[in-house]
């Protein structure tokens, strides 16, 4: 709810999968953040390349709007492909029709490579689990950055109470959420309309 989305696409050549078992690579959500940050240092030097890039809250609000949010990470994902050039990509497709997906990020490239899409692939290719652990990796970061700014809201996330707390204290105070708030997700909604009938409910 808080806080940009981050995406990243992780180059691996020939036997770079391998490496990446080896070191321990998996899905980072079923990593500690200690481990998480300890092979955000390791998967650097057995890659080819990697790159990061970062939605803000307000753009992402724009396309929840619009319904487009797949729309756009499909187009940050070609960025990302068009730079690293790879002979074959494998996609975390965040919708379930996967070959739908493959071909919104095809439509954005000019000579697509192979597009593998699936569902969790961070589950089943290590190269999509590293890519998956830089990137929460970057977003805990700038997460803590914006601590420093806003004060410590947790994570972020609709599951943390921290961040429920913030969130309801932000509004009760200033009537709006700060603009690192993603306003378009259904829980900040559900949330302002509780939130707003109550002080209805005060007032009257």
């Amino acid at each position: 709810m808080i806080g940009p989305m981050v995406v990243c696409g992780v180059e691996v050549r020939e036997g770079g999968e391998d490496l990446l078992r080896e070191l321990g690579v998996r899905d980072s959500k079923l990593l500690t953040p200690v481990r998480r940050r300890e092979l955000s240092t390791e998967i650097p030097k057995v890659s080819s390349n990697h790159i990061l890039k970062e939605i803000g809250a307000s753009e992402i609000d724009e396309a929840v709007t619009g319904n487009r949010l797949n729309y756009l990470e499909a187009r940050v994902m070609a960025e990302i492909t068009r730079e690293i050039r790879p002979d074959t990509v494998y996609v975390d497709a965040p919708m379930a029709d996967t070959g739908a997906f493959a071909e919104m990020l095809r439509a954005h490239l000019t000579n697509p490579p192979e597009i593998i899409a699936e569902n969790h692939a961070d589950r089943e290719y290590p190269v999509v689990a590293a890519a998956s652990i830089l990137a929460k990796v970057r977003r805990d970061r700038r997460i803590e950055e914006l601590h420093e700014t806003y004060g410590d809201f947790g994570s972020g996330y609709p599951s943390d109470t921290k961040t429920l707390r913030f969130l309801e204290g932000c509004y009760t105070r200033e009537g709006s959420f700060p603009p690192i708030v993603r306003r378009s997700w259904a829980t900040i909604k559900e949330l302002e309309a509780r939130l707003s009938q109550r002080k209805m409910s005060d007032y009257l």
